[in-house]
C-alpha cells in the first residue's frame, strides 16, 4: 500500500432474518447500532444490501482499534445480546483492505 493510501478495515455482517420477526423492532436496533458506530472515531460508513430475509452489511473503520472500541462498547454489547433474537443465522467477517480500484463514470 502506498503512503498516500489509507487502510480500511471492513466488517461484513451476513444475516438471515427469522420469518415472522418484528421488522420494525429490528430496524430500531439496527438504527441504534449505526448511531453508536457514528460516535466512534474511525467509523467511515456502512452499506447494506438485502433480498428477502438475507442481508449483508459492510461497515468500514479506519483501524482495528476503532473496530475494537465499537465492539467493546457497553451499548454495542447490550444491543447485540437482544438483536440475536431476530436472526436464524449470523456471520461476521473482519477483513483488511488490500486494494481499492474504481472510477467515477460520467
Amino acid at each position: 500500500m502506498s503512503p498516500t493510501e489509507s487502510k480500511t478495515i471492513l466488517l461484513l455482517f451476513s444475516t438471515t432474518i427469522k420469518e415472522g420477526c418484528d421488522k420494525a423492532l429490528l430496524e430500531k436496533y439496527f438504527t441504534g447500532m449505526v448511531d453508536l458506530a457514528k460516535k466512534i472515531n474511525g467509523y467511515l460508513g456502512i452499506e447494506v444490501f438485502g433480498e428477502g430475509n438475507r442481508t449483508i452489511a459492510v461497515a468500514k473503520f479506519s483501524s482495528l482499534e476503532a473496530v475494537d472500541e465499537f465492539k467493546n462498547h457497553p451499548d454495542h454489547i447490550a444491543i447485540m445480546r437482544t438483536a440475536f433474537q431476530f436472526f436464524s443465522e449470523y456471520e461476521l467477517i473482519v477483513a483488511d483492505q488490500i486494494r481499492v480500484t474504481g472510477h467515477k463514470i460520467g
